[in-house]
């Protein structure tokens, strides 16, 4: 008996999953938007809609026409003084459990962005389902707009289509503009560099569902705080120099009137600080590439190359004039004149936005561009 009250007894230390859900009781978070107003928080989050998804034999029903043909989403809300008020009153209002682990999208509008982009993202990685990897996007108003409930029928929700674009971005256009929590958490320690974060807009109307544009772009003080925003037309000269985006489309004024289209096969950009007698004594910015015209053929390659190169230094030197403007250090020279010579950036320390007003930036460009099939006569 002793032995079997023993054994009894040892059950108790077995593991085993207490507070374990059911799928079907689960609200699962894709994607979230986070506003600020009337001094309060207000958490937007879209969850997957499993009702959406038929069992064998049984029928959907849902948001669709009917009950026959469901949102692929649904929406929840929660306000709250805080944002960890506002994310548990989303769970409150949900007769399911929340469960945050699958955020892959965050939305952060204007109002909150002025509060400081740290503490959000500080109280985001609190939670311990939340996942570091979630990226983070801005809008340039209201972030909940951009997270409707998906078309009756479609087959992805709105976080899905952010969270591909950003992915067709980074694999197809290395350019992967939104930077995850955790990078932003982080983004302090890196000797006073800004952040840039893409900033989107929401266009619907297409039959397939809601599509995204890029607009301008914040940029953001270690602090959190919105030092500007990077204009779109600017946007191409962040992109070669910090992502060495290549394979890409862009126009091109033709030297003969009219435009014509690149699509870049290749591009580099790179930066090498110079330091002499204990100062910055320049900046020198070297851009190649190779594009191929994917537009009418206006003039010969050589005058087509040339008016390439010409704009990808004006292009720079205004990206450059945008960020003394603005005192933002988008390129990550602070970063270089830290690696090159600590006691010198210490010595800046403080003073690195006045310094950056000054500093001697040369840029000269190598780009080439050659027939394509598009452009062949």
């Amino acid at each position: 008996m002793m032995q079997v009250l023993a054994l009894l007894s040892l059950t108790v230390l077995l593991s085993g999953c207490w507070d374990g859900y059911q799928m079907n009781e689960l609200a699962i978070i894709n994607a979230m938007a986070i506003d600020y107003t009337k001094e309060q928080y207000t958490v937007t989050a879209e969850a997957y809609n499993t009702m959406a998804v038929p069992s064998p034999g049984h029928p959907t029903s849902g948001s669709g026409s009917g009950g026959s043909n469901p949102s692929a989403s649904i929406i929840l809300t929660g306000s709250g003084k805080t944002l960890g008020e506002a994310m548990a009153n989303v769970s409150a209002s949900s007769s399911r459990h929340v469960f945050w682990a699958t955020t892959n999208v965050v939305i952060v509008g204007r109002a909150a962005l002025k509060e400081g982009l740290a503490s959000i993202t500080g109280t985001l990685l609190r939670y311990p389902q939340f996942r570091t990897t979630s990226r983070m996007f801005v809008a340039q108003g209201m972030a909940a707009p951009l997270l409707q409930s998906t078309k009756a029928g479609m087959e992805m929700t709105t976080g899905e289509v952010i969270r591909n674009q950003d992915r067709y971005l980074h694999h197809n256009i290395s350019a992967g503009w939104a930077p995850r929590a955790y990078d932003l958490l982080r983004w302090d320690a890196q000797h006073g560099r800004s952040a840039v974060i893409l900033a989107i807009k929401r266009r619907d109307g297409s039959d397939f569902g809601p599509q995204f544009s890029m607009t301008d772009s914040a940029v953001l003080a270690p602090t959190g705080r919105i030092q500007g925003w990077l204009p779109v037309s600017d946007a191409p000269a962040y992109l070669w120099l910090v992502h060495r985006a290549g394979q890409s489309f862009s126009t091109l004024a033709c030297p003969t009137g009219g435009r014509t289209s690149i699509f870049w096969t290749s591009v580099t950009g790179h930066s090498r600080v110079e330091i002499a007698h204990g100062r910055v004594a320049g900046i020198h910015v070297t851009l190649a590439g190779v594009g191929k015209l994917a537009g009418p053929l206006c003039g010969n390659l050589s005058t087509i190359s040339q008016a390439a190169n010409h704009r990808a230094v004006v292009q720079t030197l205004a990206t450059v004039g945008w960020a003394e403007r603005h005192r933002a250090d988008i390129f990550g020279w602070g970063q270089a004149i830290y690696r090159k010579n600590p006691r010198l950036w210490f010595k800046m320390d403080g003073q690195w936005p006045s310094q950056f007003q000054r500093l001697p930036v040369s840029v000269t460009a190598q780009i080439i561009i050659e027939q394509g099939d598009a452009g062949r006569v």
